[in-house]
């Protein structure tokens, strides 16, 4: 159907910018050891966490309210079960986002060289998590031009 589409569709984007955040957190934490960096390394990974997980406001609550709502009709055991895989995916983030928060107050403090290549992935990374959320919130800015490019395609029909 149309509505499965799209929150297929959703679900795939959600999934996609979700470990993008991830993997990019994780890549800051490891490769700049100063504290404002490991701090947008921990913030990339929590946003990319909360993506995977479905926590409201982001994109991917917005693409598994409507496939649990459908499903609780079914079978509740599926919707048990597919909470609690969130549940441990925001579990798993909290810890890593923890442990990053942890380690920071190790790190150094400022070196005062520039370098350009954290600050451009710093842009990335909120330009992802504004586009997780904003997505998030108004689903159906992305989800209807998705569906009608989707529409037009000769191998969907």
């Amino acid at each position: 159907t149309r509505l499965g589409l799209t929150g297929a569709m959703l679900a795939i984007l959600s999934r996609a910018i979700g470990i993008a955040l991830f993997a990019g957190g994780l890549s800051f934490v490891r490769h700049h050891s100063e504290r404002r960096w490991q701090v947008v390394g921990a913030l990339a990974v929590l946003g990319g966490g909360f993506a995977l997980a479905g926590i409201p406001p982001m994109l991917g609550f917005a693409a598994e309210y409507s496939i649990y709502r459908d499903l609780a009709a079914l079978n509740g055991a599926y919707v048990a079960l597919l909470l609690a895989s969130n549940a441990v995916a925001l579990l798993v983030t909290l810890q890593v986002g923890w442990r990053v928060f942890v380690e920071s107050g190790e790190a150094d403090d400022f070196s005062g060289e520039l370098k350009i290549v954290p600050y451009l992935c710093t842009v990335i990374v909120l330009l992802l998590l504004a586009a997780v959320i904003v997505t998030g919130l108004f689903p159906q800015w992305i989800a209807n031009p998705l569906i009608d490019a989707l529409g037009q395609a000769a191998y969907l029909k």
